[in-house]
């Protein structure tokens, strides 16, 4: 049962971790251009991505309790339309 659940879980997570890596390193690369161009310091950089984080966070958990209560499909189409 072990194995059968390390096969199942282990690559959702490894492709959790990616994602997370790749937004990351995009992050990094938008703050040499972003710096300049709105004239950022680092320190205010890392404060505005860290409140972006923080409510990224936040919301995840709203935002799942309404999808089991209404759907996914409504939720993304909200979300979507919204953003």
């Amino acid at each position: 049962i072990f194995r059968h659940l390390w096969w199942r879980v282990v690559p959702v997570l490894w492709l959790g971790y990616v994602l997370n890596i790749v937004d990351r390193t995009n992050l990094g690369f938008a703050a040499l251009q972003m710096q300049q161009d709105l004239a950022l310091t680092a320190q205010s950089f890392g404060v505005a991505s860290g409140f972006f984080y923080l409510s990224y966070g936040l919301m995840q958990v709203p935002s799942n309790h309404l999808a089991s209560r209404i759907g996914p499909v409504r939720v993304l189409a909200v979300s979507t339309i919204s953003w």
